[in-house]
C-alpha cells in the first residue's frame, strides 16, 4: 500500500483513511493468488465462485465479442482454461474496482455511468482489436480499456458537488476532462485511477491504463500498455463514444499534438483515419452483438 496514493485519494476524495473505497475479500484474495507460485486455475476459480454475482458477471464478458471464444464459456474453470489465470485475474479484479469505487453510492442522473461503461467498453474492444490486428502486441488488453476511466467513478462517487463544477465547464466552457478537473480538484481522474488501483496493489499494466491513458510519454508503469489505451480511447471519442454527453470530440488524427505524435513515432505505431474507420465499426458491430454488463 502507498502512503503517497493514500494521502493523494484522502486529499482528493475529501474523507479519512478509514473511508477509502476499499475492495471485498474475494478481490484481496485474487490479488494475493496473483503473488503465489503454487497458485492453480482451480484456486482461481474456487476464490471467484465465492461470489455468485461476481461470478455471473465474468462468464458474460467472457462470452462477448471481447475475447472472440469460439465455443461458449459456461463456468469459471472453462474461463481459466480459455482465457488464461492471468487475463481472468485482471478481469475480476477489474469489475471488482468498479464496484468498488462507487457502485455503493446513489447514482445520479446528471453523469450516467451507463454512458461512462459503454463508453469504457468500447475503449476495451478497441484496444483489444489494435493490440492483436494492428500493433501486433499480443491478446489480454480489453481489460485495460474497462478499467482506464475508474478515477471518474471515483470523484463523482465521494465529491458530487465538486464534480458537478467538472462537468460545468465541460458543458459551458468546453474544457477537457484534464483541465476541467485539475481546475477543480488540482489533479485529474488519471491520477485518482492511478493512486486508487496503486493503493489497492493492483497490477502494474492495470494501474498503467488508469493512471496514463492521457499523457502515455510520461508513464513509468507500462508506457506501451498506457499508449494502446491512449490510441483506443482516441477512437473512441472520434467515433462518438463518450463517458459524458457535453463532451467534446478530440481533434482530427492528423492534428494529433506534439508529444502524442512523438511518443506514436517512437512506438512505431501509425494511426490513420482508415483505421479508425475500420475499428470503429468492428467495435459497433461486437458492441451490437452484446449487451453490456451493468452496475
Amino acid at each position: 500500500m502507498s502512503s503517497d496514493a493514500e494521502n493523494l485519494l484522502g486529499e482528493v476524495l475529501g474523507c479519512k483513511t478509514a473511508d477509502l473505497p476499499t475492495l471485498p475479500d474475494v478481490a484481496h484474495q485474487v490479488i494475493q493468488l496473483g503473488a503465489d507460485p503454487n497458485r492453480s486455475a482451480n484456486d482461481l476459480a474456487r476464490v471467484l465462485a465465492r461470489d455468485p454475482a461476481l461470478t455471473a458477471r465474468m462468464i458474460k464478458v467472457a462470452n462477448s465479442p471481447s475475447y472472440g471464444c469460439m465455443s461458449r464459456i459456461d463456468s469459471l474453470q472453462r474461463a481459466v482454461v480459455v482465457l488464461g489465470f492471468e487475463e481472468v485475474r485482471k478481469l475480476a479484479l477489474s469489475i471488482t474496482a468498479f464496484q468498488a469505487a462507487g457502485s455503493n453510492r446513489p447514482m445520479r442522473q446528471r453523469f450516467q455511468r451507463s454512458q461512462l461503461w459503454t463508453h469504457s467498453q468500447f475503449v476495451g474492444l478497441a484496444a483489444e482489436t489494435l493490440a492483436r490486428q494492428d500493433l501486433k502486441v499480443g491478446r489480454g488488453y480489453y481489460v485495460h480499456g474497462l478499467i482506464h476511466d475508474i478515477g471518474k467513478v471515483a470523484l463523482d462517487a465521494y465529491r458530487p458537488k465538486n464534480f458537478d463544477r467538472v462537468l460545468d465547464s465541460l458543458e459551458k466552457d468546453h474544457a477537457s476532462w484534464c483541465e476541467a478537473e485539475a481546475a477543480v480538484f488540482g489533479v485529474d481522474h488519471s491520477a485518482v485511477g492511478r493512486a486508487l488501483l496503486a493503493n489497492w496493489n493492483f497490477p502494474p499494466s492495470l494501474v498503467a491504463a488508469a493512471g496514463g491513458h492521457h499523457r502515455p510519454w510520461e508513464c513509468q508503469e507500462d508506457p506501451q500498455t498506457a499508449g494502446l489505451v491512449f490510441l483506443a480511447d482516441y477512437v473512441a471519442r472520434l467515433a462518438g463514444s463518450m463517458s459524458f454527453v457535453a463532451e467534446q470530440k478530440p481533434s482530427p488524427v492528423k492534428r494529433l499534438d506534439g508529444k502524442a505524435a512523438l511518443f506514436l513515432h517512437r512506438q512505431g505505431w501509425r494511426l490513420d483515419e482508415l483505421l479508425v474507420e475500420r475499428i470503429t465499426e468492428q467495435v459497433r458491430d461486437a458492441q451490437a452483438n452484446f449487451s453490456a454488463v451493468e452496475f
